[in-house]
């Protein structure tokens, strides 16, 4: 044992032990827990105690042997003194006894010495091996105190040597190192020093118990040598020898604690972890590719179940079950985004349909990052959540986006001060303004100068306070130009009731107001026309007396002749009165299309009358006549509606008066091909110009004054309706028009209509026409007696048949009188009673199908006469006119069946069939 480590108060050595295996000596055998190296330590310290004891020293060794010698020499002495007398007398006889007997003593000498030499000489190899065994064991103890003293020196873990009174006998520099002190500083400390819990009472106290036990370990709190504490855990051992001692291994706890409180925290982290995804509402989950491109999930939340309808375990084995339930559509893009997603290292973010066991097809969103393990696999860490409602919502708020963006309305959102937010498409397109030009400004900038503002201030509490306001208002254009709307302001409610926002939808009105200005124009022109229609209908049965009576003595071949001029001034009075009256008809759209050959010489003559009279006085009209007639087939009322159509817009062109002229004349043309006339076609053409003198029209409003509802007059002065009904008329004819322009100075129309080369037959004079009568009975209904009177003498005077009736109710009575003799029923369409003309004739038609009916009105645009073609005779007519109208009728060939059977077969057919 070597004296490096004498105590303080005795000569007593230090107890060696060993410590943790980071200060462990160079065999590598003895790498001990610090709670083995302890106990260790203490074993070898008090086996070392024992030997000491057992093993005895020389002097002891020799005094045993002197006394075994002299013990074995007695003991054989004796025996041989009484066993040799009774050896010899048993074994021999006289007189070999006595010879044997004289060497008896010399034998026991010679015995005895053998004897005592090999005790001697085993003794002597017993001692020389308990020596060696001594010197080895001795050796031994000190290799292996100096082996256990070097282990103290170089362990981690402090160790002490303590008296009963828990004085510091021998402290380790490990030990020194952890307080602070210096070894002399600790030899000179109590144990009560260090300890932070303990008095010097409690030291005392505490060895006691151990030194009762045997040993203990527990745990204190030592200070520093700079203040600071740190925890230790203290294991000792009492030992008794040298009056008793306490030996203790202190080993730092402070490492300890914060791993013990690191693990904790990583438990406790791990339990809020399972907790957090156990309540997160989507699954949390890893997914292993290995290098063959297999796949495992190695975790999954408890979540995945209500999202998949799988559980952890239905997956734990492979992705199979997961990939079954992806959407086939989906499942390829899936694999190829995984695929890509390990060969770049880039985050896996996918959005995916599943088709859940219980909910139908859902949508699922999923994030994760992928890992790079060391066997080459690739590990994702992610979650996935269903995002089913976010979709259906992105769906609604897609639509309702789509349905603002198209909204055929105009859709502002503003905040509660009336800032505005967001403006749809639509808004832009009425306004002009912008969604970028128009954020962040006020109402205010819609506000049309004195008009009413979009919220009137009275309203505006009412919005914000949660109301709705509607009502129309005057508002403006970027560019200045009215613009009137009905707006409807609704404000916008969040979640707790409070108004965040103001919606107002405001829906373009001024073309409304436009057609409501134009349905209560056309419903005057509609009163007006029926006024004019019923006054037209009068007025014709007049002129058609004073025509036919005209006719009727200009046949008269006995007529004097100083009566013909007159009656000649009559019939010509009588026929303008009659264009008069088909003028006013044509104007208010009464008058039926009726196309027929026109010289348009005599129609720029006859609407000139009219034009003089409808436009102001400080125009002036100047007709330029062709020399030669210039003739076309179109119906002459639509012509002089078109022709007064651009009269009047020329009119609306000289405010301050001018001249307009009225031009008829021929054109041809032979190449197809102009830039400026691309609408012109190689022929014959005869044209009508209408040219004024007034301000013009500007170039970029040219090309649309023919459009429906475009006019660049101001409010309530024009429909846009004109120039869009004239160019009809002309298209409907198979022209077109051309114009030209230049401001200030004037505009010039020409229409282009196709020429005829002739007169038609029917506008030859009524004297060069020849009149042919017949012998057919004629069933004649009118309600005017002078019309009626005056039809039949005519009728009459051609060889005709006619039995007259005022109203249809005795023309069935008459016609039930003579059922088989008439041939043909000549009507007024308008009667008094409850049946009219065209409803007469379906009457009669049932009863006799081969009846031949010619309808009279002088009301050509009534609805019951749709579909009559040409048997219909327009009033006023001619005596010529009504002849051939007659004529025309009765000599047509009889109508067909659906079976091809004639109405005279019909007739002569039984009534049974």
């Amino acid at each position: 044992m070597t004296p490096a480590s004498a105590s303080r108060s005795s000569g007593t050595s230090v107890l060696p032990g060993e410590d943790e295996p980071g200060a462990r000596s160079a065999d590598s055998s003895t790498a001990l827990l610090p709670e083995e190296s302890l106990r260790t330590a203490l074993n070898a310290r008090t086996n070392q105690v024992v030997w000491e004891h057992r093993v005895p020293g020389p002097l002891s060794h020799l005094a045993r042997l002197a006394r075994w010698t002299v013990v074995v020499y007695v003991i054989v002495a004796v025996l041989w003194v009484v066993l040799s007398d009774h050896l010899l007398r048993a074994l021999f006889v006289q007189p070999a006894r006595a010879t044997i007997a004289t060497f008896k003593d010399s034998a026991f000498v010679v015995v005895s010495t053998i004897m005592l030499y090999s005790m001697l000489n085993a003794q002597i190899r017993r001692l020389q091996k308990e020596e060696l065994v001594r010197i080895g064991i001795s050796r031994d103890l000190e290799e292996r105190e100096q082996f256990l003293q070097a282990v103290l020196r170089s362990a981690t873990a402090g160790f002490w040597e303590l008296d009963l009174r828990g004085n510091i006998i021998d402290v380790n520099e490990a030990y020194s190192k952890m307080s602070g002190y210096s070894r002399e500083e600790l030899l000179a400390m109590n144990v009560a020093d260090i300890d932070t819990t303990k008095s010097p009472e409690d030291v005392i106290a505490h060895i006691r118990a151990v030194a009762d036990t045997g040993g203990e370990i527990f745990e204190a709190v030592h200070r520093r040598k700079d203040g600071s504490t740190f925890p230790a855990e203290i294991s000792t051992k009492y030992l008794p020898a040298r009056g008793g001692r306490v030996v203790a291994f202190n080993r730092d706890l402070t490492d300890r604690n914060r791993a013990i409180d690191a693990l904790e925290q990583r438990v406790h982290l791990q339990q809020r972890l399972e907790q957090i995804a156990t309540a997160v509402p989507g699954a949390i989950w890893t997914l292993e590719r290995r290098q063959d491109g297999t796949f495992t999930v190695p975790y999954a939340s408890p979540s995945l179940e209500g999202l998949t309808g799988y559980t952890p375990e239905d997956v734990s084995l492979g992705v199979e079950t997961i990939l079954s339930c992806i959407h086939p559509e989906d499942r390829a893009g899936l694999l190829a985004q995984i695929a890509r997603s390990a060969r770049e290292m880039t985050a896996l973010d996918v959005e995916v349909r599943l088709n859940h066991p219980a909910r139908g097809e859902i949508w699922v969103e999923g994030r994760s990052a992928p890992q790079r393990t060391p066997s080459g696999s690739t590990i994702w860490h992610g979650y996935a959540h269903d995002i089913t409602a976010r979709k259906n919502t992105e769906v609604r708020l897609r639509q309702l986006s789509l349905a603002v963006e198209q909204s055929p309305a105009s859709i502002i959102i503003a905040d509660t001060s009336g800032l505005v937010e967001y403006t749809n498409p639509r808004f832009t397109q009425v306004t002009g303004w912008t969604s970028d030009e128009v954020r962040g400004l006020s109402f205010e900038l819609l506000k049309a100068g004195d008009a009413s503002d979009i919220h009137p201030p009275a309203d505006w509490l009412h919005l914000t306070a949660g109301q709705m306001w509607y009502g129309e208002v005057n508002n403006r254009r970027k560019d200045g130009t009215p613009l009137a709307e009905f707006a409807t302001v609704s404000p916008v409610v969040n979640e707790v009731g409070r108004v965040t926002h103001l919606l107002a939808v405001l829906e373009d009105v001024t073309e409304r107001h436009l057609l409501e200005a134009q349905s209560r124009h056309s419903q005057k022109m509609e009163a007006m026309g029926l006024l004019t229609g019923g006054i037209a209908h009068d007025f014709n049965n007049i002129l058609q007396v004073i025509l036919g009576w005209v006719s009727f003595l200009h046949s008269e071949a006995e007529l004097p002749t100083e009566l013909c001029e007159p009656i000649r001034e009559i019939g010509d009075a009588a026929n303008r009165a009659s264009a008069l009256t088909r003028q006013l008809l044509a104007f208010n759209r009464r008058h039926s299309l009726a196309p027929r050959t026109v010289n348009l010489v005599d129609l720029l003559t006859g609407i000139t009358r009219m034009l003089r009279r409808v436009l102001s006085g400080g125009i002036a009209i100047e007709v330029v006549e062709s020399p030669s007639p210039v003739y076309v087939h179109a119906d002459p009322a639509l012509l002089d509606h078109a022709l007064v159509n651009l009269s009047l817009n020329a009119r609306d062109a000289m405010p301050r008066g001018g001249r307009l002229f009225l031009e008829c004349f021929a054109a041809t043309f032979q190449d197809p091909v102009d830039e400026m006339h691309p609408e012109r076609q190689p022929g014959n053409f005869a044209c009508v110009a209408v040219r004024d003198t007034g301000c013009g029209i500007t170039p970029d409003a040219l090309p649309h004054i023919f459009e429906p509802f475009y006019t660049t007059k101001s409010e309530g002065r024009g429909t846009g309706l004109g120039l869009a009904t004239a160019s009809g008329i002309v298209r409907q004819h198979g022209g077109w028009i051309e114009v030209e322009s230049t401001l200030g100075e004037g505009t010039t129309f020409r229409i282009y209509l196709p020429r005829e080369a002739e007169l038609d037959r029917t506008d030859i004079p009524e004297a060069q026409l020849a009149v042919q009568g017949g012998n057919e009975t004629i069933l004649l209904v009118e309600d005017e007696t002078n019309v009626c009177e005056l039809i039949r003498l005519v009728l009459t005077r051609l060889d005709y048949t006619v039995y007259t009736a005022a109203t249809a109710s005795a023309a069935i009575t008459e016609f039930e009188r003579h059922r088989d003799a008439f041939d043909m029923l000549l009507t007024d369409v308008v009667m008094p009673g409850e049946m009219n003309g065209r409803e007469l004739a379906e009457h009669l038609k049932l009863e006799k199908p081969s009846l031949r009916v010619l309808y009279m009105t002088g009301h050509t645009s009534l609805p019951m006469l749709a579909n009559v073609g040409e048997d219909l005779l327009a009033k006023p007519f001619t005596r010529s006119e009504l002849a051939q109208s007659v004529r025309r009728v009765l000599d047509r060939a009889p109508q067909k069946t659906d079976d091809g059977a004639s109405d005279a077969a019909l007739e002569r057919a039984p009534a049974n069939g």
